[in-house]
């Protein structure tokens, strides 16, 4: 695949900012404790962090007792997430491939990735994969930026995408963590996109909910659920 169609390259800046975000408190938190409640108990299972970045979603499902590999596409970003010292949880560069075994892995995630891919194809190349890697009837769940939030200012990153938006469009986003903010390009993608790609790559999906958090913010977090987050299972095979 062309390297165009890779999910946004963080810069080093970009990725030492991205590093300060965490979840408690954060805009965030309300898709994570969604992720969390529709894993249930992955206490010593072997479990892929697609897209990791500095490594927030992988010490997440750590905590939660799995044994986390996370890949990510984005060298400023993995050199931040191999900086974390815990066992049971390792950090990978990844180009076209999971640099993991088939069959491999008992589930998986990918939070806040998706929006960053810029073609359906490549979507529907990261969803085989991620099917490649897994046992049958392995979950995925997969966390992205709700396709109505694309006009919101939430607490953590905003959007100004104009009225009439249509899948594939770039749309810039400005993360914001600690009084700094940076600027990346995401794309707008509908729920059925998630949904196709999931389900032309040997997935079937179970569950699609967009999580609202329970704030007290006076930015749009009680006005728009911020994530879409989508349960799918490896059929097996």
């Amino acid at each position: 695949m062309k390297k165009s169609e890779h999910p946004y390259r963080y810069s080093t800046e970009g990725a030492i900012i991205y590093e300060t975000l965490g979840i408690r408190d954060t805009t965030y938190e309300s898709g994570f404790l969604e992720l969390q409640r529709l894993l249930g108990d992955v206490r010593g299972r072997q479990f892929l962090d697609f897209g990791c970045g500095t490594g927030r979603s992988s010490e997440f499902l750590r905590s939660l007792g799995a044994v986390v590999h996370g890949v990510d596409h984005n060298l400023s970003m993995v050199e931040q997430a191999q900086k974390k010292t815990c066992d049971g949880m390792t950090f990978t560069l990844m180009e076209d491939v999971i640099p993991a075994g088939e069959k491999s892995m008992d589930g998986a995630i990918s939070a806040n990735v998706f929006i960053e891919i810029k073609t359906l194809d490549y979507m529907r190349e990261a969803c085989r994969e991620v099917a490649r890697v897994l046992k049958p009837d392995g979950v995925f769940v997969v966390m992205s930026a709700n396709p109505a939030a694309f006009r919101s200012n939430f607490r953590n990153f905003s959007y100004s995408a104009r009225e009439g938006v249509q899948s594939g469009e770039r749309v810039i986003c400005t993360i914001k963590s600690q009084g700094q903010s940076f600027d990346i390009q995401d794309t707008f993608w509908q729920e059925n996109d998630y949904r196709s790609a999931l389900e032309s790559s040997g997935f079937v999906v179970e569950s699609v909910t967009y999580p609202r958090p329970d704030v007290l913010w006076d930015t749009d977090e009680s006005k728009v659920p911020p994530f879409i987050v989508i349960k799918a299972r490896k059929i097996s095979t």
